[in-house]
């Protein structure tokens, strides 16, 4: 953490998985959330590209982006929503 000192960081009791990041969210800070899971890997600006496109629409509260696999699988199919 000496690396990152604006990183808190939020000890539990045990494992929960993705239901900590709930914990997470509880204290974020900030205009946006970004949660990646472990094996994740956003392409070169794909960030930029989610803040624009949040900034575009202030009504959106969430931006998912779309899943590639790594492997010869077809990717799934991409979902969008206008459902507010």
């Amino acid at each position: 953490m000496q690396d990152f000192p604006e990183v808190s960081m939020i000890p539990l009791p045990k494992n929960i998985g993705i239901a900590g990041w709930n914990e997470g969210f509880a204290v974020a800070q900030g205009q946006y959330t970004l949660a990646l899971d472990d094996d994740s890997a956003p392409v070169d600006g794909a960030l930029e590209d989610a803040v624009t496109n949040m900034d575009a629409d202030p009504g959106a509260g969430v931006f998912a982006f779309h899943i590639v696999n790594r492997n010869d699988d077809p990717p799934n199919p991409p979902h969008t929503s206008n459902a507010r």
